[in-house]
Parts: structure tokens; sequence; C-alpha cells
């Protein structure tokens, strides 16, 4: 795998928004955060299956998913469920639930 983009991607429900954007706030003061709410233009002109897998599958060093009930349901956490996945089958020590 090559240099990951981003230090820590986050996955979460919208109902989780705000405990993900005071996640983002702490830990992007001195990492390479992916949160989707602060990367919506990037995404915008791209293939948004793809680019919301490349951050779950290969862009991260480690993904945090906030987890409750409906997650992986909606159609973006079901890409992400769907990309860390796939990268389960490298291991767990990327993977904070």
């Amino acid at each position: 795998m090559a240099q990951p983009k981003y230090d820590v991607a986050i996955s979460f429900l919208s109902s989780d928004e705000p405990i993900a954007a005071a996640l983002y706030s702490r830990l992007s003061e001195g990492l390479q955060v992916f949160f989707y709410t602060e990367r919506q233009e990037v995404l915008a002109a791209t293939n948004g299956t793809e680019s919301m897998r490349y951050p779950f599958l290969e862009g991260s060093r480690i993904v945090v998913v906030l987890y409750r009930e409906g997650w992986g349901k909606t159609p973006w956490t079901r890409i992400e469920q769907a990309a860390i996945q796939d990268r389960c089958l490298t291991g767990f020590d990327w993977l904070f639930l």
C-alpha cells in the first residue's frame, strides 16, 4: 500500500455528525483527517462511490467508525462499510469502533 493521504478517516451516521465534528476538530490539530463534511467540495467533482471508498479502503492509516444501529444501512455508510470490510482482509489493527 502506498503512503496514505490521511492519518485518520471517520465514518459516521448523520445523526452523529456533532460527535464526529468534535473528534475531527481535536484530531485535525496535528493529523490529516478525512471528515466528509469538510471534504464535500473536493468530492463533488469526482465519482462519489470511488471517492468515498478510498479513505476507508487504502487512504488512511486509521479508520474510526462511530457505530450505532443503522450504520452501514444508509447509501454512504454502506459504501464506507464495504470498503472497510474489504480492507479487513489485511487485518484489523487500523480499525477503531
